[in-house]
């Protein structure tokens, strides 16, 4: 079945990410991101000197960084719902 030749590869990919997130590196470039996070919401206090441009490159940097940290957030919880599809469909 290539439907679960994809969710395995999925799956394999969520465990990379789990494990990337929970490695000493992983974990520094999440608190880097979420550093970011907070950094750019300061940024956005000073929306009355800035220009549009620059409120929209802050606004897409906070986008982009929270995507990021969601996908390590989520991968445990992904990887656990693609282990559950996949007993599901193994055969009896």
């Amino acid at each position: 079945m290539p439907e679960i030749k994809e969710v395995k590869k999925d799956l394999e990919k969520f465990k990379d990410i789990i494990i990337l997130g929970e490695s000493e590196g992983g974990k520094i470039l999440i608190k880097r991101m979420k550093d970011d996070v907070r950094s750019s919401i300061g940024e956005l206090n000073k929306y009355q000197t800035c220009s549009h441009q620059e409120l929209m490159a802050i606004a897409c940097k906070i986008t982009e960084r929270l995507s990021i940290l969601r996908t390590f957030t989520n991968a445990k919880t992904e990887a656990e719902a693609l282990e559950s599809i996949l007993e599901e469909e193994a055969p009896e």
